[in-house]
């Protein structure tokens, strides 16, 4: 299990012990939004990770991008870092995070 994978055990665990003992249910949204938020990023870094593994312009792109090498720490965090300028407007950053292209992007910034 990597950090990101016990981060989101420990909410799943806090929100267990919460709902069990019918804790505050504005905590319980908190941290239900925070770990679908958690989930989404992880997924879709791990996503971007595989599907660069072997595409040279990635690779180039994270670099350009002066995230480093092709690490799956490194492409978390360019995921992360692109995810914080996504427009909201009336929906959750969860839903928006795997709707983008980062593959793409890296390719352009590989240019």
């Amino acid at each position: 299990m990597d950090e990101w994978q016990l981060e989101m055990d420990e909410i799943k665990r806090r929100l267990g012990e919460l709902k069990a003992h019918h804790g505050d249910l504005i905590i319980i949204d908190e941290l239900e939004a925070e770990l679908r938020i958690l989930t989404s990023l992880y997924v879709t870094s791990l996503e971007v990770f595989e599907a660069g593994q072997r595409d040279l312009e990635a690779h180039l792109g994270l670099e350009a991008e002066r995230w480093g090498e092709w690490k799956f720490r490194n492409v978390y965090s360019y995921v992360y870092e692109k995810a914080l300028e996504l427009e909201l407007g009336r929906r959750e950053l969860s839903s928006l995070v795997p709707e983008q292209d980062y593959i793409a992007m890296l390719r352009e910034a590989a240019r």
